[in-house]
């Protein structure tokens, strides 16, 4: 595998590998088994290697670092509880919406990185620019309207809480289509850069 292409490869997969830890919560008792802070140092080392080369994936490494420190402090922040959620304390509601702001900034550049990685000749077979907008328009679409719904839920009935809920459901499955892009992108890439050595 050519240097260019083991630059891409690696870092797309650890970004993947970041995500998901992010994504899944699977706690022991008290101890969460795959903190997110793990999953943000991932994603800050795969955008640090790709930002060396495309200059958006340069811009989201200042917001996944600023999350990484977030996630960190977010261990002594307890969690939104939809079942009390009018008496949840202020600051915890602050802290969620500013995770929220900052992960889309984060995934748009991302994904306009994304975008120019598929600009290359290497999917010359595969439609995907299109994979990339539509998972990009599903995922940053129920983003920015669950954040908008987010403080809605102060002054409306259960109604909207689940809602919320429901939306965070599909949400969390365009969040495993955006993993799978990144897992698929690299697999291309390592196939084709296999296919040119021979």
């Amino acid at each position: 595998m050519s240097p260019s292409i083991r630059s891409t490869v690696a870092p797309l997969r650890k970004m993947g590998w970041g995500f998901l830890f992010v994504l899944i919560d699977l706690n022991l008792g008290p101890i969460d088994i795959l903190p997110d802070f793990v999953g943000f140092i991932l994603i800050y080392f795969g955008l640090s290697r790709l930002g060396e080369r495309f200059k958006d994936f340069s811009r989201a490494k200042g917001f996944s670092l600023i999350l990484l420190f977030m996630s960190i402090a977010g261990i002594f922040v307890p969690p939104v509880d939809y079942n009390s959620f009018a008496s949840i304390p202020l600051y915890v509601h602050i802290f969620a919406e500013l995770l929220s702001l900052l992960t889309l900034f984060l995934l748009v550049f991302i994904f306009r990185g994304l975008t120019v990685i598929g600009e290359s000749g290497v999917f010359h077979n595969v439609k995907i620019q299109e994979v990339i907008s539509l998972r990009k328009n599903g995922l940053l679409g129920l983003h920015a309207l669950l954040m908008i719904m987010y403080p809605l839920a102060f002054n409306m009935d259960d109604t909207i809480l689940t809602v919320i809920f429901i939306f965070t459901i599909i949400q969390i499955v365009f969040y495993l289509l955006f993993i799978a892009l990144l897992f698929r992108m690299a697999k291309t890439m390592e196939k084709w850069s296999e296919s040119v050595s021979i």
